[in-house]
């Protein structure tokens, strides 16, 4: 559960984070600040849970950015102000977690590459603060994600083999948050952004006729591993059959800088939006760009309250990415299987009672009042840009924004 003690009340307030105000005395508590691993298979989810004692004791997936933090009764509104600025000056980063690791014969963690980033921020933290990681206790600190500690060699051994066959894992990471622990439970106190300077440029643009002979290429590039094994490949029926479904309307395509990598088309039924397809270059897959793009689609479905419907053929490792984001199988056809994700509401215009502070927030960023979108992050609440929540289809719209996390890139239908 969150933190709910009534001496504590938090606000988001781009472009920094605010803690409004302490009344009351807080009882000594421990924090830590934790970059959140989102896209952990569920295999290894499971390994985790079970084998390290720290996710009963209600830290989420992980790497540690610095433990122990300021104790809780420390922080106040000055603090947060400094800690948010120096989180900024490490811009948000993608990165993988690449090979199974051991401390010992005692521990087992997933290595995250590049590590440098995880690094500086500790390096940033402490050398603001004077919170050495860990007391202190060791000379060097690795950036890691613990999986098992201490469960028993047999089964420790075990899961390092479970854990090997779903690398590499593709991450993003956009914030720091942080954790207290005022009993036996970790819980969540709020999140602080890394900085946005180094955003790629990932955009969508509407799909124009000119752009027939690249979206047939990426076509035959992106389902040619997978349905010439299955069927054997045949160069005029996949034309054909590309003919036949390709149309520039409702067709977006994917850019990264000036250079087109993918393309994206939706429907909107009557009571879902459906995901025709999405297409990522295989020269492009596995740098967290597809999904970057999926949970934008996502996101704005949830603002709507739309379920979204899709397809994946079978076989495709897409389905796991799928999965993970809440799609679940819901029928097949002889070579499809068919998924459906509910939707999840979790953000909301407003523009009536909170009116003048929408106004007033948009001056103070610089933006039109109808930019902002009021969103509840965890018990606390934020106004962010539109363009930073939200994907309006059709229009040109920049996706290297905050809360987007990317499992991986395949061919995904």
């Amino acid at each position: 559960m969150p933190f709910r003690t009534p001496c504590l009340r938090i606000t988001f307030r781009p472009p920094s984070v605010i803690w409004t105000g302490l009344a009351g005395r807080m009882l000594p508590m421990e924090t830590a600040l934790v970059i959140a691993v989102d896209a952990l298979p569920p295999e290894i989810a499971t390994l985790r849970r079970h084998l390290d004692p720290s996710a009963a004791a209600g830290l989420p997936d992980h790497i540690t950015v610095l433990y122990p933090f300021v104790p809780a009764e420390q922080i106040d509104d000055g603090l947060i102000d400094r800690l948010a600025a120096v989180i900024a000056q490490v811009p948000a980063f993608d990165y993988r977690l690449v090979d199974v690791r051991w401390f010992g014969d005692l521990v087992m963690w997933l290595a995250p590459d590049p590590d440098e980033p995880f690094r500086r921020l500790t390096l940033l933290v402490e050398a603001a603060f004077g919170t050495p990681p860990y007391e202190g206790a060791y000379d060097e600190v690795t950036p890691h994600l613990t999986i098992a500690d201490q469960a028993g060699a047999q089964a420790m051994k075990a899961a390092a083999a479970v854990a090997a066959a779903h690398l590499p894992i593709i991450e993003r990471a956009e914030e720091v948050r942080m954790l207290q622990k005022p009993g036996e439970i970790w819980s969540e106190v709020l999140r602080l952004p890394l900085g946005l300077a180094h955003r790629s440029e990932l955009k969508l643009r509407p799909a124009v006729e000119a752009d027939r002979a690249f979206a047939r290429s990426l076509h035959h590039a992106c389902y040619r591993p997978w349905v010439e094994p299955i069927w054997g490949w045949d160069e005029d029926r996949q034309d054909r059959l590309f003919a036949e479904r390709w149309e520039s309307a409702g067709t977006s395509i994917v850019e990264l800088g000036r250079a087109a990598i993918g393309s994206l088309r939706t429907t909107e039924g009557d009571d879902h939006l459906l995901i025709d397809d999405i297409e990522i270059h295989p020269d492009r897959q596995g740098r967290g760009l597809g999904t970057r793009i999926l949970r934008t689609v996502l996101d704005d479905a949830d603002s709507r309250s739309r379920p979204v419907r899709l397809q994946v053929l079978k076989g495709n490792p897409a389905r796991r990415l799928y999965e993970r984001l809440g799609f679940t199988v819901t029928g097949e056809t002889d070579s499809h299987l068919l998924m459906l994700r509910p939707s999840v509401s979790w953000c909301s215009r407003s523009r009536s009672s909170t009116g003048a502070r929408s106004r007033k927030l948009a001056r103070d960023c610089g933006l039109e009042a109808d930019d902002l979108r009021f969103v509840p992050v965890g018990f606390a609440t934020a106004w962010l840009p539109s363009s930073q929540v939200g994907f309006t289809f059709g229009h040109e719209a920049d996706l290297g924004r905050p809360t987007l996390n990317d499992p991986g890139g395949y061919p995904y239908t």
